[in-house]
């Protein structure tokens, strides 16, 4: 049976002023929610149905500092936490006795960057503000939350010869705008068994034009993930 679920990841940007100066039917399976925000910090949550295909982790938070100037010019600021950010999705069809002839072997993530507004004034946005991040294909094991558990995280090649699977296909760079369309940032052709897979997300960047953002305010929005069971 075909499904569509989505994770959301709720994009929180805050104190953005100078405090001191495929052809194939694609069904929705999960969703999940990451805030991506200025003076939010990191975290998890895990896929919002579970199944035999779902969104296992996402990022919740993503933080791009608390202080930071109202510039006259375009400008980008980089994720401050330090922290590492996975995208992983658990695809165990082929265990499913239930499976049916109508089930596919194929998935695909996109992201998707809402409207980044000031909370209490939604009028009040960040005009087409950009995130950008890099991302390489890892394996993952285990239940852990891979963002604070580093040994869940495994080398692409050797995750696929030790289950069987394949290694996915992954955006090496995505730039997403506030308000703009989605785009995929993972897609598995082919997984021929059961196998856990991840997509980091890497050196983050918000992208904020010129004389945007007023002194003391915050903004936020969400950063939405979908994984649908068809290329």
């Amino acid at each position: 049976m075909k499904m569509k679920r989505a994770l959301v990841t709720a994009l929180t940007v805050t104190t953005l002023g100078a405090i001191g100066v495929g052809s194939a039917y694609a069904a929705e399976v999960d969703k999940g929610e990451t805030e991506v925000g200025i003076g939010f910090v990191d975290a998890h949550i895990p896929g919002e149905k579970d199944g035999d295909l779902q969104l296992r982790w996402v990022p919740k938070k993503l933080d791009f500092g608390k202080y930071n100037d109202v510039n006259g010019k375009y400008t980008e600021f980089s994720e401050v936490s330090g922290n590492s950010y996975y995208v992983v999705v658990r695809d165990t069809r082929k265990d499913d006795p239930t499976g049916t002839s109508n089930d596919t072997n194929e998935w695909k993530v996109k992201a998707k960057l809402g409207e980044i507004t000031n909370a209490t004034t939604p009028t009040k946005k960040l005009t087409k503000a950009q995130l950008y991040f890099d991302s390489k294909a890892k394996g993952y094991v285990g239940e852990d939350d891979p963002n604070t558990v580093a040994s869940t995280i495994k080398d692409a090649t050797d995750h696929a010869t030790s289950t069987g699977s394949k290694v996915p296909t992954v955006q090496a760079k995505t730039q997403l705008e506030a308000g703009g369309a989605e785009k995929v940032l993972v897609s598995q052709k082919n997984q021929d068994a059961s196998a856990d897979w991840a997509s980091s997300l890497e050196n983050l960047k918000l992208g904020v034009g010129g004389k945007q953002g007023e002194k003391g305010l915050s903004y936020s929005g969400t950063l939405t993930w979908t994984l649908e069971d068809a290329f």
